[in-house]
């Protein structure tokens, strides 16, 4: 199932930002409360290609608000970036091959996608809303052209 949209406002939901990021390996990890039922995450790339965070934890069924914001100044057509998260059908580096071609659909396959903001250039943010899925360990990345190798993490859900 694909999912891409942007979040404007969040009315009448119990929201809570979880600050606990520990650092790893150069890369920070950020792990959600269980408690929590929306979980707010904010993504950061720029134009070295790197997210900021390696891993990222939170809990089945939780909603998550993943705003991905580009701290670079090039602009999406030559330096673009996204989010999206994989299904476990397909290993990374096929996914990655497969959404280098589908320019037409904003670097997302039609299939294998959980769920895939739009390409944002230097100084633009982006967010995407959804619930997170069954328990296991998931793959996120940039699906611009030929960041995927670099540009990735572990989505893992408890």
């Amino acid at each position: 199932m694909l999912s891409v949209f942007g979040i404007s406002s969040c009315q009448n939901k119990e929201t809570k930002t979880q600050e606990a990021e520990t650092e790893i390996m150069g890369g920070k990890v950020f792990e959600s409360n269980k408690e929590d039922s929306v979980v707010q995450i904010t993504l950061n790339s720029n134009d070295k290609l790197r997210f900021d965070i390696e891993e990222i934890i939170v809990y089945e069924g939780q909603t998550i608000q993943l705003t991905l914001k580009h701290e670079g100044t090039m602009p999406s057509t030559a330096m673009g970036h996204n989010f999206v998260l994989k299904e476990n059908s397909i290993p990374l580096f096929d996914f990655g091959e497969k959404a280098m071609r589908s320019v037409n659909t904003g670097y997302l396959p039609v299939e294998n996608v959980i769920v895939g903001s739009t390409v944002i250039g230097g100084g633009e943010t982006t967010t995407v809303e959804f619930k997170a899925p069954k328990k296991g360990s998931y793959d996120y990345l940039c699906t611009f052209t030929g960041h995927y190798p670099v540009m990735n993490g572990k989505f893992i859900v408890k």
